[in-house]
């Protein structure tokens, strides 16, 4: 089942009833953000180096969007329900990470793509989302 029942000793020296999600159900949607992710960064970066048809590289676009916007949502939704007492708190943390890598990339990303063009700088990003997003996900299913 996707809802467990457990019962959480509160301060005041009653027992209350609290509902636990397993980390499955959210993660569900997550596998294919993190198929998503890498494919639109092939396509996007090779068709760009070859200066193919401006649909190729909107069509990886849209893939990369795809697969951001649903991991997005899915971390969202997780630290929602995991701390949801300190939600807002977890929610800061995370942006405060995420704001990080936003800081960090644009020191690194134009040397990249200026020594490596846009296929190769890609496929880095690609193998780099395999690396780190298909473990993530998948093994949160055992």
């Amino acid at each position: 089942g996707v809802v467990s029942l457990s019962f959480d000793y509160v301060s005041s020296q009653r027992f209350l009833p609290i509902v636990y999600l397993k980390m499955t159900s959210f993660t569900a949607s997550m596998v294919p953000g993190t198929i998503f992710l890498p494919i639109g960064l092939f396509v996007f970066g090779w068709c760009a180096e070859k200066k193919a048809q401006w649909v190729a590289t909107d069509i990886g676009l849209a893939f990369v969007g795809a697969g951001i916007v649903l991991n997005f949502q899915t971390i969202q939704t997780y630290v929602i329900d995991a701390f949801t007492l300190h939600a807002a708190s977890a929610l800061a943390a995370v942006a405060f990470l995420r704001s990080l890598a936003g800081f960090g990339f644009p020191l690194f990303a134009p040397i990249m793509y200026n020594a490596l063009g846009y296929g190769k700088g890609d496929t880095i990003l690609a193998c780099f989302a395999i690396v780190v997003g298909c473990p993530a996900s998948v093994s949160s299913f055992f």
